[in-house]
């Protein structure tokens, strides 16, 4: 079953109609699921379950109430996702997952299990229909972005990722760290679509500033294609994006969204 089915058999099985209905500690305990909270050393969350039940740890030192929401919706995720899997194995068998910054953000993400668990953790938060219909014919910035973060309650990277991936207008997202990019993901209206692994970011970009020791402004700039996507086929000197940059400081990142100029 693909995750989002998983997601939205939840909301159909407690009859959810809009994300402020959406309690998932309520779900965790009716799905046979325990939640603790401790101290964990660098991961954020981390789950053991078997096909019938399973237990939750969130790591007690998140102080963001949505980056605490996306963690447990993940962790579930993977319970939801894989626990049918678990039938076809000896009953005793027990699956784990320790989950940080590189499952979350970084290059563990796209493993199959991990993409999965954050695929739900999306869906669940912000289904489908609600979040279209949310940013349905409304201009693409970052505070229509904050404003679908607040009203999802989630955090402002999974309000624009969801973007990218079912949004109306051409958008892009990366994440930069050490001076490099993490990665990059790209909607189908967007133009340019290539940056190599470990692209150095440009001085170009305002997200620059940051990587060496100066101050990210936060409105929108306006930069030159090449700043990004110099080793993309389309990239043309003379044609500009709109950027916006926000630091992640917890995690010495920058999350840069482009959206087309003009």
């Amino acid at each position: 079953m693909k995750p989002s089915e998983s997601a939205y058999n939840i909301i159909n099985k407690y009859c959810l109609t809009s994300p402020s209905e959406l309690n998932l500690v309520e779900i965790l305990y009716a799905e046979n699921l325990k939640l603790k909270e401790e101290p964990l050393n660098n991961c954020e969350g981390k789950i053991i379950f078997d096909e019938e039940m399973g237990i939750i740890t969130l790591n007690s030192l998140i102080i963001d109430e949505r980056q605490r929401r996306f963690t447990l919706a993940h962790e579930m995720g993977h319970f939801f996702n894989e626990r049918e899997s678990l039938k076809f194995y000896n009953k005793f068998l027990r699956q784990k997952y320790t989950c940080g910054f590189e499952e979350f953000y970084g290059k563990n993400r796209k493993y199959s299990r991990e993409a999965e668990a954050n695929e739900f953790a999306a869906e669940i938060l912000m289904y489908k229909p609600w979040y279209q219909d949310f940013v349905r014919n409304k201009p693409i910035n970052f505070e229509l972005m904050k404003e679908a973060a607040e009203y999802f309650n989630v955090s402002l990277t999974a309000a624009v990722l969801r973007y990218v991936f079912i949004g109306q207008y051409p958008i892009a997202l990366i994440l930069s760290r050490d001076g490099k990019v993490v990665w990059s993901a790209v909607n189908e209206y967007f133009p340019y679509k290539f940056i190599p692994k470990d692209y150095k970011v440009s001085e170009k970009s305002g997200a620059y500033e940051y990587f060496i020791g100066k101050e990210v402004q936060t409105c929108v700039d306006v930069v030159p294609v090449y700043a990004w996507f110099s080793r993309d086929y389309n990239c043309e000197s003379d044609k500009y994006l709109y950027e916006q940059n926000f630091v992640m400081y917890n995690y010495k990142c920058v999350l840069t969204m482009l959206w087309e100029y003009g």
